[in-house]
């Protein structure tokens, strides 16, 4: 049986930023950096059907491996994932899953708790916002942090550091909120985000602390956890 098709593969190219290595588990799989970023997606809806679980220890070497073969067949052997056309064969090992555990398992259930609780802010988040947001930051140098607040006018989106600088970037989107709140996300974790449009919302929990949940437009089933600070 044939697994991980171009859906899947271009999935994997676009979060391998946020972690190189993943356990593939069906149907969900998790990439994730720590409890900072949080990549959830369904395979299942990509066309995949069921198969054995096995890790990959790095996704771009293995997506290299993959790019040798013109309109690949990809196979799991054993421990083995066998990439083959007509004319052309690659064998690729995996990775044990039990030494990829602690850095690649996720909690498949957690996303689920985060939208049991209140939902206190809602927006849209445009690829062009993206890469307004990547500009600035480049452009003003020493700006680690994005500060979400809500505004009169919808969410504010602003780039500052942690010091008193001259240096800032903001911009107002629309959204909807329920209540005030400031939150900051550090620029290095936006960063491992892919390109692309997504719906986020805030969500409180009953302790107050807050998360933000990213969900693609573009990519199936793709949901990211991004934690904040306050």
């Amino acid at each position: 049986m044939s697994i991980l098709n171009n859906k899947t593969l271009k999935v994997l190219q676009s979060l391998s930023s946020i972690n190189n290595s993943v356990i593939m588990s069906y149907p969900t799989v998790c990439v994730k950096d720590g409890k900072s970023v949080q990549a959830y997606f369904d395979v299942s809806q990509l066309g995949e059907e069921d198969f054995q679980e096995f890790g990959i220890y790095g996704i771009t070497d293995f997506l290299s491996a993959v790019s040798l073969v013109t309109e690949p067949s990809i196979q799991l052997d054993g421990t083995v994932l066998k990439i083959s056309n007509k004319n052309t064969k690659v064998s690729y090992n995996t990775a044990n899953v039990g030494l990829l555990e602690e850095q690649c398992r996720g909690d498949f259930e957690l996303l689920t708790r985060i939208k049991s609780n209140e939902k206190i802010g809602s927006f849209e988040l445009s690829n062009e916002n993206f890469k307004a947001l990547r500009v600035a930051s480049n452009t003003l140098k020493d700006l680690p942090n994005l500060i979400i607040s809500s505004a009169e006018n919808g969410i504010l989106l602003k780039i500052s550091a942690n010091e008193k600088t001259s240096n800032s970037y903001s911009t107002t989107i629309d959204a909807e909120t329920t209540e005030e709140f400031s939150i900051i996300v550090t620029l290095a974790m936006l960063k491992k985000i892919p390109n692309g449009d997504f719906k986020v919302d805030v969500y409180k929990s009953k302790k107050g602390s807050k998360v933000l949940v990213f969900t693609s437009k573009n990519i199936e089933s793709l949901e990211i956890i991004l934690s904040v600070k306050e």
